[in-house]
């Protein structure tokens, strides 16, 4: 890794906070969905109980989501020029997962029953993490159009 000192350290922070972020809501997502509870199901506990942890893990998770989202929001728009902000990939996309984690919220609380659109949900979701993880960093973006 090379440190630059000619980039400003507004654009250095927000890029190391923008990957912290994205590491924290997408990495949670996707070890919750692809080792906590396939290993909970292989250590043979009883569906109930899986069922229970998923209900009291669930909203946390998404919590902790939508702040890492609101939180990348925030340094996209400090980073973009404002002419660029609303049509970049990157704010529709975090646009899109908000709009996801909230709907997973309403989901779960309101409608406990419907696990098939849940999984809709939280599909959409990890797509837009995912989408969004291929995207450059906004200090990269930045470096690129100066």
């Amino acid at each position: 890794m090379r440190f630059n000192i000619s980039n400003s350290a507004h654009t250095g922070i927000a890029a190391g906070l923008w990957q912290l972020c994205q590491t924290l809501w997408v990495g949670a997502q996707l070890s919750c969905l692809l080792l906590f509870m396939p290993v909970l199901k292989q250590m043979g506990l009883a569906q109930l109980l899986i069922t229970e942890v998923s209900h009291k893990l669930w909203p946390g998770l998404l919590a902790l989501t939508l702040m890492c989202l609101l939180l990348q929001w925030l340094v996209l728009w400090r980073c973009l020029p404002r002419q660029r902000w609303l049509r970049d990939g990157r704010t529709l996309l975090l646009g899109l997962a908000c709009v996801g984690c909230l709907l997973q919220l309403v989901i779960f609380n309101w409608v406990p029953a419907s696990a098939l659109l849940l999984k809709l949900a939280q599909g959409g979701l990890l797509g837009c993490g995912l989408l969004l993880v291929m995207q450059p960093s906004p200090q990269s973006a930045a470096r690129a159009t100066a």
